[in-house]
């Protein structure tokens, strides 16, 4: 495995050479620009999800998993929606195979505040993590006393599910 990721960084870095003079690439189709771009745009919906934590954290319940518990089981019925604020995940297959990551700033199971939902994998705490999580219960009184923020959260979430599906695209 460890050889098709250097094969890989290798494309990567293939990818990103060009023949092209210093000056060319020094003007804004820089690897380093790229990266800048990218870790602006990360930045700016880290300081966004924080600000959300803090104005829904009276609708919140705290929960922190040791190394190894599941922060949510594949099959299970989701019925709470949890905010990563601490720690890192990752979501396995039910075959074991890990997915991905997710670290702090991530919303996981999205769906389950706003009705039951099932888990379509399973995501182990990989070091200690701390989420707030949002349960049905809470999703209800938000929208009765804030609806406001109700929209915001709504709003937060289907932007981060299109990422998530830009990003996956060919």
């Amino acid at each position: 495995m460890d050889n098709a990721l250097e094969q890989c960084e290798d494309l990567i870095i293939a990818g990103t050479v060009t023949d092209a003079p210093r000056d060319e690439v020094a003007s804004g189709d820089s690897l380093l620009d790229s990266v800048a771009d990218t870790m602006e745009q990360h930045l700016g919906r880290l300081a966004l999800f924080e600000e959300l934590v803090a104005e829904l954290s009276p609708w919140l319940e705290r929960r922190e998993y040791e190394v190894g518990s599941a922060l949510v089981a594949s099959g299970d019925t989701q019925k709470e929606t949890l905010l990563l604020v601490a720690g890192a995940a990752s979501a396995c297959s039910a075959e074991g195979e890990r997915l991905f990551q997710s670290g702090p700033g991530e919303i996981l199971e999205p769906r389950g505040a706003f009705g039951d939902s099932t888990a379509a994998v399973s995501i182990i705490a990989d070091e200690p993590c701390r989420a707030w999580a949002l349960t049905q219960a809470g999703q209800h009184v938000l929208e009765r006393d804030a609806p406001h923020l109700a929209l915001k959260l709504c709003r937060y979430l289907l932007a981060a599910d299109l990422r998530s599906d830009l990003s996956s695209e060919p």
